[in-house]
């Protein structure tokens, strides 16, 4: 995230005024974003602190990857485990790579888990993200004030709590799409190259842990 943020602040800048990268980079550092093609305001920061416009929205950009992370790494693969020991999609031989019909169930519970992980990770991310880019695009803090909760609460006033929601749509299977691909790599890599898949904590039955605690 200390990567990201500067990255995305940039990017979104030169979206907003059509500027080169360095250009646009020199402009933030400086203090002198007013400067820009297009920007209506000036950024009314003291210049020895015009860097930390870079940093502007961290805290949402925080949050809103705990959550797609979490989701993707930590919600999926769990749900896929489970899926697959509850045999919801027929005969699941995809765990040991044996045979065509096997991969395919295999596939069929990691597109499912991925739906579901990939739409929890939106429907929680998804406020941080759309707070994060106004926050970044509003540099002065001028229309949607200098903090995270002011820019929450000029965004509710002006659009209701849906303007939080804006977009969700296409996050959502931008982010069920990118999780499925991961998961699936996380389940194929290591077999293809003769590695043991990590197993997601809590998935084992009881049964094993009795085993394995007489043992």
């Amino acid at each position: 995230n200390i990567a990201a943020c500067p990255a995305e602040l940039v990017m979104i800048q030169q979206q907003l005024h059509g500027t080169p990268l360095l250009a646009t980079l020199v402009a933030i550092v400086r203090g002198n974003v007013h400067n820009l093609p297009g920007h209506r305001a000036p950024v009314t920061v003291a210049g020895r602190f015009a860097p930390q416009l870079l940093f502007r929205g961290l805290g949402p950009t925080i949050m809103r990857d705990a959550g797609y992370v979490g989701g993707m790494l930590g919600v999926t693969p769990v749900v896929t485990c489970r899926l697959e020991r509850m045999d919801l999609f027929g005969d699941d031989r995809g765990t040991s790579g044996e045979g065509v019909g096997g991969a395919a169930q295999s596939r069929a519970a990691s597109l499912a888990a991925s739906v579901i992980g990939g739409t929890s990770s939106a429907l929680f991310s998804h406020p941080w993200d759309v707070l994060k880019t106004t926050m970044q695009g509003d540099l002065g803090g001028v229309r949607y004030g200098r903090t995270p909760l002011q820019a929450a609460s000029a965004i509710v006033r002006q659009r209701g709590m849906s303007g939080l929601m804006a977009g969700w749509w296409w996050r959502t299977l931008n982010i069920v799409i990118s999780t499925f691909i991961v998961n699936e790599c996380f389940l194929r890599i290591p077999r293809y190259c003769g590695w043991d898949a990590p197993e997601p904590r809590g998935t084992r039955d009881e049964s094993s842990r009795r085993v394995r605690t007489a043992s």
